[in-house]
């Protein structure tokens, strides 16, 4: 019992001893980097996670849903989209809907509803253009 108490003290200084090497997590207060957000650069700034439903009674009918989520460390200024959704590996030729991000970069595109035969294909969610300023603090 006293060889655990002795050694009780030891192992908690030895532990506070491994973080020895401080990381500086502070946050600027001024953007370090100023970015124009475009269609080729999208994908570094902003996520895209999207989700389909099908129709519960035929399946011939898809829902697709997608979601934007801004980078961390991020601001985004009068940020927009512009999407559509091709099917499978064709070509997107429509003129898109935009849609804003919010200041931290997050949105949310229209549900895109579609017929479509589930055996035979996909759509895929299709960045056509994008604009604004990202601000990046990190």
């Amino acid at each position: 019992m006293k060889k655990l108490l002795i050694l009780l003290p030891l192992t908690l200084m030895a532990l506070t001893g491994c973080n020895s090497n401080k990381v500086d997590n502070k946050v600027s207060d001024t953007p370090k980097e100023t970015v124009t957000l475009s269609k080729e650069n999208f994908s570094t700034y902003v996520a895209c996670n999207s989700s389909v439903t099908f129709n519960n009674t035929s399946n011939d009918y898809a829902n697709y849903f997608t979601y934007f989520i801004g980078a961390d460390y991020c601001k985004f200024v009068n940020c927009t989209v512009t999407y559509g959704y091709a099917y499978m590996a064709n070509e997107y030729t429509g003129t898109g809907e935009t849609v804003p991000l919010t200041l931290s970069g997050d949105g949310q595109a229209n549900p895109y509803h579609v017929r479509i035969n589930t055996t035979a294909g996909y759509y895929r969610f299709v960045v056509v253009a994008a604009s604004g300023t990202v601000e990046v603090y990190r």
